[in-house]
């Protein structure tokens, strides 16, 4: 059964919550009041082909995971394949977006009883530039907000991205392989689009972290540690966007090796976490 329609108004309220209330007003202009207004009502409306075109259209402006595959061939189109337990909602040669229902089991305190709470996940696997990409939207971590505020301890999540991308994988029969985006980042960092604040990093014989005060990249205050860190593999790395770039992605953070990229924050505009995606890919 199609996601959207065997959801409730209240599960609907949620996935539209999980967006940017800017994005919200721009495709429901007539609808007035605070995010939380604007999502509840527009869920009342159950116009399920617009709400479509709106996650697909506004995906990149959200929370983000985001997944960036070597495939082992030139990829010109996505495959006609299905995801388990999902509904491919929107799909053309290159790309296709997946609603999916995801269940958190919880423990919630004062008293102390067991509860559950589903969400509607959208997810896009994307071709860009020849490499597959995959994105999940961020769920939201703290739960407890859906509870009155009280405390809770997530016990069980009945999906991950993990066994969501082994399907993916299969599509290749196994032979999809992360993108090591060192080179890209490396590039970008190097001509000035940004500088990172906090990173893990390879040494000879062990592993180092190395934090900066607030406000300060390592490019500008620590020039020494920068020209280790091009020669060096990079994990866990925050990146900042240097102010004097025009791009509404302020912060990201990535795992080089793994090929990921990860959009703690929202955009106001689209295209913006497309644009940092591409160019990575770009200059590697």
């Amino acid at each position: 059964m199609p996601v959207l329609t065997a959801s409730s108004v209240v599960e609907i309220d949620r996935l539209l919550s999980l967006f940017p209330a800017a994005r919200l007003k721009e495709k429901w202009a007539e609808v007035k009041g605070k995010k939380h207004d604007l999502s509840s009502a527009i869920a009342e409306q159950r116009d399920h082909p617009k709400m479509v075109e709106f996650l697909d259209e506004n995906l990149d402006c959200c929370k983000q995971h985001v997944y960036i595959f070597s495939p082992p061939r030139t990829l010109n189109q996505l495959p006609n394949a299905n995801i388990t337990g999902a509904e491919r909602v929107s799909f053309d040669n290159k790309r296709a977006l997946y609603l999916i229902k995801v269940k958190f089991d919880l423990i919630l305190r004062n008293p102390v009883e067991e509860a559950s709470i589903e969400f509607i996940w959208p997810f896009r696997v994307d071709i860009m530039q020849k490499r597959l990409v995959v994105r999940f939207i961020v769920l939201e971590k703290n739960l407890s907000s859906y509870f009155g505020d009280r405390p809770t301890s997530a016990v069980r999540r009945s999906i991950e991205e993990d066994s969501i991308l082994g399907e993916i994988k299969g599509w290749f029969n196994g032979e999809l392989e992360p993108m090591d985006l060192h080179k890209g980042i490396k590039a970008l960092w190097k001509n000035g689009f940004m500088d990172a604040s906090r990173t893990r990093y390879k040494k000879p014989l062990s592993t180092a972290l190395e934090i900066m005060d607030e406000g300060k990249g390592i490019k500008e205050y620590y020039y020494d540690l920068y020209l280790v860190l091009l020669k060096s593999s990079l994990s866990s790395t925050l990146f900042q966007r240097k102010p004097s770039q025009r791009c509404g992605v302020t912060v990201f953070w990535i795992e080089a090796a793994n090929g990921e990229v990860d959009f703690p924050r929202y955009t106001e505009k689209r295209g913006d976490t497309d644009f940092v995606i591409e160019e990575i890919i770009r200059n590697n």
